[in-house]
């Protein structure tokens, strides 16, 4: 933190022109050179998602169960912990990251009409 930018080295996006750092010249991918990193929405079509899709209903039932079996018969805790958390997780769906509780206070003072919540 000696630079006063909170650990930042000096110059840190700065502009390529700048003189006191940035972007060195020619650093990157080459200009029109192809995006060759890999995922799953390059490599599997949209047809073939589909096709996954279907497969996967098939034995959604089986999963569910197979999950309540760990939940209940599992030596160990992290497992039965896991497959509880998957399934609220599909019964309820995920829970949200971020709690905004003066939003939860202004619905909650809406429902009420307007007058204190006691």
């Amino acid at each position: 933190m000696a630079n006063g930018h909170g650990g930042a080295r000096a110059g840190a996006g700065a502009p390529a022109n700048a003189s006191n750092g940035g972007a060195r010249e020619g650093a990157g991918r080459p200009h029109r050179a192809a995006d060759v990193a890999l995922s799953p929405a390059r490599i599997v079509s949209h047809a073939q998602k589909w096709k996954l899709a279907e497969m996967a209903v098939e034995y959604a039932e089986e999963a569910f169960l197979g999950m309540v079996h760990l939940m209940r018969t599992a030596q160990s805790e992290m497992v039965r912990l896991a497959a509880m958390d998957k399934i609220l997780d599909r019964t309820f769906g995920k829970a949200p990251q971020h709690i905004d509780i003066a939003a939860i206070k202004h619905t909650e003072i809406e429902r009420n009409g307007g007058r204190p919540l006691v």
